[in-house]
């Protein structure tokens, strides 16, 4: 759920729309909380008919979230803001890990959030002068790089995350592949 109102945010963002895709999103939402609401009374043996067909048409494991409780306008407002956003995903996660028996990784890399930028289409260039080049990874890591840049190359800013606790960009060359790279002004300026 979290995904979706996050493309919707950056839908709306894209076309600029004003929040009407990310509106239509949590209204859904609220009406699957309806739902949910329902199947809480079937639980407490409340006669209600229950074939829905999300209940009864899936053969897979599959989970229900519920989120928050959007009853004011301030409530609907906490969406707007990444800090709740991020909690409510980091709590999915954490649900999905334990009800499926899953196990957290350890790997510090595995550790990322998108942050968002302003700096959305800018060109970035190498200002590292090392003879090795600046580092470029095909993933969110800071291990392995992938392949190295040269001075003066530059890519195009796509999103900004934060990896491992240090920031980076996600870079699109000019074939259209996507890299990351520090954002670092020791190794990288705006143009």
């Amino acid at each position: 759920m979290l995904v979706v109102i996050i493309l919707a945010n950056v839908v709306d963002q894209i076309l600029g729309l004003h929040g009407a895709v990310t509106y239509a999103t949590v209204l859904f939402y609220i009406m699957n909380e309806g739902l949910s609401i329902v199947e809480n009374m079937a639980e407490l043996d409340v006669l209600i008919p229950a074939n829905f067909a999300v209940l009864r048409q899936t053969s897979m494991p599959a989970m229900l979230t519920e989120n928050l409780l959007i009853d004011t306008k301030a409530d609907a407002d906490l969406l707007k803001g990444n800090a709740l956003l991020n909690k409510v995903a980091q709590g999915h996660a954490n649900g999905i890990i334990k009800a499926f028996g899953l196990s957290k990784t350890t790997d510090p890399d595995s550790d990322f959030i998108w942050v968002g930028t302003d700096k959305k289409g800018r060109r970035v260039e190498s200002i590292y002068c090392g003879s090795e080049g600046l580092n470029y990874y095909d993933g969110p890591r800071w291990t392995k790089p992938s392949g190295t840049f040269g001075y003066g190359q530059g890519w195009i800013v796509d999103k900004l995350y934060r990896v491992g606790g240090s920031l980076m960009y996600r870079v699109q060359n000019s074939k259209d592949k996507l890299y990351w790279i520090t954002t670092s002004s020791k190794y990288v300026k705006e143009i």
